[in-house]
């Protein structure tokens, strides 16, 4: 009952109701940045995300010569990406793929179970929400037991995550070749896929806040205009009220 004379007062002022309505929207939209102005219209920040695998053999593939001592392998991936992983090594994978090394931040790698190649969505969001306060990001692990590595990186955009996962591919190599007994006997790494990167948008917040901003004024506009209203007859009852009683006087 009490909502149908909420509603009923609103309806003797329609124009303002209108009115309300209209700053509502204009003000949602504002705020959400949909008309190029707002604290929505820069958007929301994206993170790049490249994913790629490698493998550490011999030269002569140990799945040709059945014959070779392969069981250290994956203990020896682990330890070059650890490797790989230094201070040093983090500065010359910038420094190949021309981005400052302040820039680029390294996680250290753990050893972890193969992930799928498909699995990049996963891969994004553990990397992209690594808190190390850097540009770029980059993440090596050797799978258990396996002697396969995957590197993980995020960067502000698709191309210089790619260029960035490339550049810790190659490092890996030169650091595999540095580490090898003589270039015969140094493992070699080898591509399994080409990288492949992919754009996280995280959801537009304002967005959001410009739904709840304009739904917000409309309601308090509409409070407003049942207060004032509701002021204004309590003063036209009094003044009423005064002038009967002047004149009965």
């Amino acid at each position: 009952m009490e909502f149908v004379t909420i509603c009923r007062a609103l309806a003797r002022h329609k124009p303002l109701i209108a009115l309300g309505a209209l700053l509502a929207i204009l003000g949602g939209l504002l705020l959400a940045g949909v008309l190029g102005v707002g604290p929505g219209s820069s958007g929301a920040e994206t993170t790049a995300v490249a994913a790629s695998r490698v493998q550490l053999d011999f030269p002569t593939a140990i799945i040709v010569d059945v014959t070779s001592v392969h069981e250290t392998i994956p203990t020896q991936a682990a330890q070059i990406s650890d490797l790989v992983s230094a201070e040093d090594q983090r500065v010359a994978i910038a420094r190949r793929a021309g981005l400052p090394a302040r820039d680029v931040g390294m996680v250290r790698p753990q050893l972890t179970q193969l992930l799928a190649l498909g699995q990049l969505a996963d891969r994004a969001s553990r990397v992209a929400a690594v808190p190390v306060g850097k540009r770029y990001t980059i993440e090596v692990q050797a799978a258990q037991n396996l002697p396969i590595v995957a590197i993980n990186v995020a960067a502000p955009t698709r191309g210089e995550a790619t260029r960035l996962s490339r550049a810790t591919i190659e490092q890996l190599r030169t650091v595999a070749a540095s580490r090898g007994p003589s270039p015969k006997r140094a493992l070699e790494v080898i591509a399994l896929d080409p990288v492949r990167a992919v754009v996280v948008r995280p959801p537009d917040r304002w967005a959001i806040y410009g739904v709840i901003g304009g739904v917000g004024f409309f309601v308090l506009w509409c409070s407003a205009l049942l207060v004032l209203s509701g002021l204004l007859r309590a003063w036209r009852s009094a003044t009423a009220a005064a002038v009967a009683h002047a004149a009965s006087a």
